[in-house]
């Protein structure tokens, strides 16, 4: 009888560790996109939606957004309120984006962003 309990006990263990291991590559491949709130430095709210649309807790209501799109771990975003462009790069972990912001004709160097990163919680993420 015990050894039918451990064995029982064993596999309810591995089904378990297999739905863990699944629920965090999930969850992993969720923050892998860049939808969701962002918390920029100045404390401003950004958000990347589902139909590629961005919008800017600095821009004024009615005064247009902008739009976003992903390669891999690139992301560009062009904002229509100032006519720039970021470009920036997803960590894997997908929990920071970093990388030049401000692109315009005029300054087409942009500015490379030296606060080190623009952060969201990504939920169900990992610890």
């Amino acid at each position: 009888m015990k050894a039918i309990v451990s064995a029982a006990a064993m596999s309810m263990a591995a089904a378990l560790a297999t739905v863990i291991s699944h629920a965090q590559a999930f969850s992993q491949e969720l923050c892998a996109v860049a939808v969701g709130q962002w918390k920029w430095v100045d404390e401003a709210n950004i958000e990347f939606k589902n139909d590629f649309t961005a919008t800017h807790s600095a821009i004024p209501a009615g005064h247009g957004g902008g739009t976003w799109q992903q390669a891999g771990q690139r992301v560009t975003v062009k904002w229509d309120f100032w006519k720039s462009t970021d470009e920036l790069t997803l960590t894997i972990d997908g929990r920071i984006l970093d990388g030049k912001y401000g692109i315009t004709d005029a300054n087409p160097n942009g500015v490379v962003s030296g606060y080190s990163y623009r952060k969201r919680e990504c939920v169900g993420a990992p610890e």
